[in-house]
């Protein structure tokens, strides 16, 4: 008999893989769902809500040291790290260096994106003293 959340079934229920998939997709995307299950799921390979702007410090902190190298660089691409978050991120990938350099070129490319929102649609004004 399956375990989980698959236990409440009857008898020899094994779900698809298709529907394994979305209910952990499901998971995290839920914005209700706790920080710790949010963890696991990084754990279990299923980085794919990292997307999400809103999520507890504590995931995106388990996110950028994550041993899985899927697992941090969608945290690097995806998510707006602090500098110090940065610093972690470097600091576990320092032993491998392949994957360091790959971390610092992320951290290079974040540092040089100047965001969407910044002044999207407006000039600077022509002079100090011009008005509207």
């Amino acid at each position: 008999m399956p375990d989980g959340p698959w236990s409440a079934f009857p008898g020899d229920f094994t779900p698809s893989h298709n529907t394994a998939v979305g209910w952990v997709l499901g998971l995290g995307s839920n914005r209700k769902a706790p920080a710790d299950v949010l963890i696991r799921l990084l754990d279990a390979g299923r980085p794919e809500f990292l997307y999400r702007r809103d999520l507890p410090p504590g995931v995106i902190d388990a996110a950028v040291v994550h041993p899985s190298k899927r697992v941090w660089v969608m945290a690097a691409e995806e998510l707006s790290l602090s500098p110090q978050q940065w610093d972690r991120l470097l600091a576990a990938t320092a032993a491998i260096p392949r994957m360091h350099e790959l971390a610092l070129e992320l951290a290079e490319e974040k540092a040089q994106e100047r965001p969407a929102w910044l002044r999207f649609g407006i000039e600077g004004p022509p002079h100090p003293g011009a008005r509207p």
